[in-house]
């Protein structure tokens, strides 16, 4: 796990790349943030990889 300050700089950088190479907005989520299990199993259902090794 990264510490606090790294990780919240590589997600808000993932983030102004997205926002960059889509022209759109975009949200980006954490599963460990996940509470409402709807939610959950929706995310879980509809998730589509955008990279995988």
């Amino acid at each position: 796990m990264f510490p606090s300050k790294q990780y919240a700089d590589n997600y808000f950088s993932l983030r102004e790349a997205l926002v960059s190479l889509f022209h759109r907005e975009v949200d980006l989520i954490s599963a460990k943030t996940i509470r409402n299990p709807y939610f959950r199993k929706e995310l879980e259902a509809t998730q589509v990889a955008v990279y995988a090794t």
